[in-house]
This record gives C-alpha cells, sequence and structure tokens, in this order.
C-alpha cells in the first residue's frame, strides 16, 4: 500500500497489510522490538537534532516496494549511549531481513517546522518541501540512512542508530566598536537586531539520500529579523542579487549622552567575505562586524564625522604696567 503524505493531517502511519512481512508472521518478543538511538552523548558522535525535535523515521524490508512503516519518535532527554529513544508506536523485526530507515527531523506535525509537504508516494523516495520559517530560528535535519539486518527469533537485536545532519546555514551576527572608539569613551548597546536579506528561501531535498542535496524554488528575496541569529536555506547567489545584513537599533554613548541611535548603512555580502558567494549547508557563519570611525549610517551619512569638537584655550595677560596714583 503506498502512501503520498501531503500535510500534516495526512500524517498516518503506514502498515504493509496484505504480505509476507505482516506483523502477524512475526514472532513476537521483547528482543525483537525495533529500537532507536540518536546517541545524545556529543563527545561519542555528532548529534544535529540539537532541539530534541520529535522526528520521523520511515522504514523499508528488503525486496519490497512498499513501506513497512512511518512512525513518530521522541529523542531521550538521557545522555548515556544506551538510552532509547521513544517511538509512537512499536514495530518488529521482520525476521532476518535488512530493514533500510530514513528519518528527518523535526517531524511535519510540529508547529512551524518549516516543512510544508512530505510525498512518500514511491519508496524509498521521500520528498520534502521545505520554506525557511519566518523568524529563521528552526533547525532541519536529515538522517544519514541506515540499513540493519533483524537476528533469528531469541536473539538480541541491536538498536538502530541514526545520526543527524544540519540540511541548512546557520548566521549569526555580533557588532563591536573598534579600540581607537572603546578607547575614545565610546559605549555599544547590547539590544541591537540583525535584518537578513537572502535570495531564496525554499526548496525540495529527498530524505533517502546519503548525501541529500537541495532543488532551490525561485528566487524570492526575503528579509528576516530578529536577535542576531539566523537558521537559512544553502545557496548560491550571484552579483545580481541581494544578499545583506543590516544592523538596527542600535545606540552608541559617549558619557551620559547618546551619540548615535539608528540603522548602520547595509553590508552587501560578496565573495569577499562568503568563499564563493555560496552558503554552505550545515556550516556555522558567525559575522563580526565592527564599527569604526568611517562607519556610516543607513543613509549613508558619516556617523562619527559629523561629531564637532570644541577645544579651548585662554592667552597668557599681557605685559604689566605700573601706574603710580596719590590718592586724594
Amino acid at each position: 500500500m503506498k502512501t503520498s503524505v501531503l500535510t500534516a493531517l495526512t500524517l498516518a502511519l503506514l502498515f504493509v497489510s496484505c504480505s509476507s512481512n505482516s506483523i502477524s508472521d512475526i514472532k513476537v518478543d521483547s528482543n525483537q522490538k525495533i529500537s532507536f538511538n540518536t546517541m545524545r552523548n556529543k563527545t561519542l558522535t555528532r548529534y544535529a537534532n540539537d532541539n530534541q525535535n520529535t522526528y520521523m523515521v520511515y522504514a523499508l524490508i528488503e525486496g519490497s516496494d512498499d513501506w513497512y512503516f512511518n512512525t513518530i519518535v521522541t529523542p531521550t532527554s538521557s545522555t548515556t549511549t544506551d538510552a532509547l529513544d521513544t517511538p509512537t508506536n512499536i514495530y518488529y523485526w521482520p525476521g532476518t531481513k535488512t530493514v533500510s530507515f530514513y528519518a528527518f527531523a523535526p517531524n511535519m506535525i510540529d508547529t512551524n517546522s518549516g516543512i510544508t509537504a512530505v510525498t512518500a508516494s514511491v519508496a524509498p523516495d521521500i520528498i520534502i518541501d521545505y520554506t525557511v520559517t519566518d523568524l529563521a530560528n528552526m533547525d532541519f535535519t536529515i538522517a544519514t540512512p541506515v540499513s540493519q539486518a533483524g537476528t533469528s527469533a531469541g536473539g538480541t537485536n541491536t538498536p538502530v542508530t541514526l545520526t543527524f545532519n544540519h540540511m541548512l546555514t546557520k548566521i549569526s551576527t555580533r557588532l563591536d566598536l573598534s579600540t581607537t572608539l572603546t578607547s575614545a569613551g565610546y559605549s555599544l548597546n547590547s539590544d541591537y537586531t540583525t535584518k537578513l536579506i537572502v535570495p531564496y528561501n525554499s526548496g525540495t531535498i529527498n530524505a533517502n539520500e546519503a548525501n541529500p542535496t537541495w532543488r532551490l524554488g525561485l528566487s524570492s528575496s526575503t528579509t528576516y529579523t530578529n536577535d542576531n541569529n539566523f537558521i537559512v536555506m544553502p545557496q548560491t547567489f550571484s552579483s545580481t542579487d541581494t544578499c545583506c545584513i543590516q544592523m538596527e537599533n542600535v545606540v552608541i554613548t559617549k558619557g551620559n549622552a547618546t551619540f548615535f541611535s539608528g540603522s548602520l548603512e547595509n553590508i552587501i555580502l560578496s565573495a569577499n567575505e562568503i568563499a564563493d558567494t555560496t552558503l554552505v549547508m550545515g556550516k556555522d557563519y558567525d559575522f563580526i562586524i565592527t564599527i569604526t570611525s568611517a562607519a556610516d549610517n543607513s543613509d549613508n551619512e558619516p556617523i562619527f564625522n559629523g561629531e564637532i569638537n570644541f577645544i579651548s584655550t585662554i592667552s597668557n595677560w599681557g605685559n604689566q604696567d605700573e601706574i603710580n596714583i596719590t590718592q586724594p
């Protein structure tokens, strides 16, 4: 029974009801249950599902063209290597046959996951349509596919270990004053925000690939504004695309006086800042933006050149004249 999953409302569990792989044909004992382990102990393995989002697992038995099952799995909060995640439903190994497992997180039922549709009508393809969320703050990961055989009845089955990989690009920004300005007594607020503009915000990807790649949607310049941390679509942009950063709500003070309050000039990202003008999948970019005395505001006007400085001196008294006067 092939099923196409198009919306969160139709994300139902899939069963193989009329074949030799039916659950009713499998001996049921505690060692035959299929269990999952994402190995949250980060000292031992890369674990990309950092937010502990529930994840979706699809399973396919060797030789079958139909999905064995799909189910939502909740990661364990334990950091021990043998702690198991909790599937919504229990499934059993089909004897000693090999089962291939494909997974992604978060599952599309999660609020604001970014996943707009999942189409799994032709196994083993799992085509995911994705649009970066409005705040650009949701991670999206796909596990490296795993193929594993069950053991004979009475044997002990090894948990299925899934390693999730970041499918998006992370961008962080930080604003600093130059040493010259701080030495001159200037200081910067900490609650500034960042506006990030990128050319692409959506794409499709196949979760059954060992090294998944995005097929980007049409270019649609998108602006995100938040507290300086973004998770966006990996992409390559050309000189005709707009990809830029603008720092907003910036306040510079000197002493007890506000010297500047507003937005800084746009920073157009190019090959000088990003190699090959490509935001690489799974990479974390940390932009440290330093304000110098040559910085401009959003109207391209100099911030510091407009400061009026005063220097005062007192001249010496002139030559002293002695004047004799007789008191009347």
